[in-house]
């Protein structure tokens, strides 16, 4: 079983990278490079559903950003404060940006479970 989740893994990565994405294998995942202040997306595999699914870790970024957000505006001082302020606006934009442009390559990935996990 682990050897067709392996030539599936290297399928997948086969196919990515074909299609102009830079994907470099980590730990059993493929992490993805989207360029640009993007952060690497991660594909992992899920056997429950026995599918590929793609990890932006968006949730930990944003409970993140939130809660520094929350805590800058009651506890910080001014100077401060806007500092804190520019960085979790950086901070969003990234999360905003990996939201982005990850798009297709989940739709590669779905793609991909549906002609080869199904």
């Amino acid at each position: 079983m682990t050897k067709q989740k392996n030539k599936l893994k290297n399928k997948l990565k086969d196919e990515l990278i074909a299609d102009d994405f830079q994907v470099e294998e980590r730990s059993g995942k493929l992490k993805v490079k989207l360029g640009g202040l993007a952060a690497p997306v991660y594909i992992e595999n899920d056997f429950a559903k026995n599918l590929f699914i793609v990890n932006t870790r968006e949730a930990v970024n944003a409970i993140f950003l939130g809660s520094l957000l929350f805590l800058t505006l009651t506890n910080a001082p001014s100077w401060q404060q806007a500092l804190l302020l520019s960085m979790i606006a950086i901070g969003f934009l990234n999360l905003l940006l990996t939201e982005i442009k990850s798009q297709p390559l989940r739709q590669r990935v779905n793609l991909f479970n549906r002609m080869n996990c199904a």
